[in-house]
């Protein structure tokens, strides 16, 4: 089975609202796993690997500036709404994001971009298809 993902089909809302101007999104699924090394490991490493300590989800988006939502919600201090981004497959990722950071690109003569960052706080929901 070959799965083919068009980028500008996975859509992404923050508290229901569509962000406008996003071209691209990266989600990052990370865990760190358990370090039990000890002396008698003669200074290898070990690992509990089938359980993972901490689980994030991070997901950076950029785009084209079209509206000021992430900017208005950044400096009105709501950093945390629930995300949700749907896949072509129409699977489902929802978690509570916070945005933990902003960046407007200000060129001379060219269109002002963006750049945001969120972090999970919380357990994801993942819906799949």
């Amino acid at each position: 089975m070959t799965v083919t993902a068009v980028g500008r089909k996975i859509t992404m809302t923050w508290g229901g609202a569509t962000i406008g101007g996003v071209r691209e999104k990266t989600l990052s699924l990370a865990g760190a796993p358990i370090d039990i090394t000890d002396v008698a490991d003669s200074g290898w490493q070990e690992l509990i690997t089938s359980d993972l300590s901490q689980l994030e989800v991070k997901l950076k988006i950029s785009g084209v500036t079209k509206d000021n939502k992430l900017k208005a919600d950044w400096f009105g201090g709501t950093y945390m709404r629930s995300i949700v981004l749907t896949f072509n497959d129409s699977s489902t990722l929802t978690f509570n994001g916070v945005l933990s950071s902003y960046e407007d690109g200000i060129p001379y003569k060219d269109a002002v971009t963006f750049t945001a960052e969120f972090m999970s706080t919380g357990t994801p929901v993942y819906t799949g298809s």
